[in-house]
């Protein structure tokens, strides 16, 4: 019998179809990553950075780096802000190692990004999950005006605390310039 085919019992043949899906969807939730620590508050002693609209909170041994693509090989972490006119050369990064940029919406990337089918709600901000690989969770947060990437065993910790920034939003020009 092939699978998903219903034969004469009833719908015994769906059931390995039903369970593969739920699989999937679970794994493409959690961004092909594997699991996203639950909606909670801050840890204790980690750090809160702002970048556009959005806040995250890191440990406080992560090293902050803006406008580069290299994280940090000596530190247990790194939050990388924008990204550089120019992509760096980077040095060899511990498999160890983790590391969370965050970076203003490609429109043209976002667009033809494959997207999971669902989307999460995290502390009431709509993210939309790439697939990413089993190393590489991808978020966009386009009420933010942000997109996520994480890698490394911690970023299922750190995508968690994203949030809206309080305080006053960001002015923006409206000549672009």
């Amino acid at each position: 019998m092939a699978v998903g085919v219903q034969d004469r019992a009833g719908a015994r043949g769906c059931v390995p179809v039903v369970a593969a899906l739920v699989a999937v969807g679970s794994l493409t939730l959690a961004g092909w990553g594997g699991p996203v620590a639950p909606n909670r508050g801050t840890p204790k002693g980690w750090r809160t950075v702002v970048f556009a609209r959005a806040a995250i909170s890191i440990p406080q041994r992560w090293v902050v780096r803006r406008d580069s693509n290299c994280p940090d090989a000596q530190a247990p972490g790194t939050l990388l802000l924008g990204m550089p006119a120019v992509l760096e050369h980077c040095p060899a990064v511990p498999a160890s190692a983790s590391w969370v940029t965050m970076t203003a919406p490609d429109l043209a990337a976002s667009s033809s990004r494959l997207r999971a089918p669902g989307q999460l709600m995290v502390h009431g901000v709509r993210i939309d999950v790439g697939f990413g690989s089993p190393l590489v969770r991808q978020w966009d947060a386009p009420s933010l005006d942000v997109q996520v990437e994480a890698f490394g065993p911690l970023s299922g910790r750190i995508l968690p605390t994203l949030r809206r920034a309080t305080g006053p939003s960001p002015r923006r020009n409206p000549s672009g310039s």
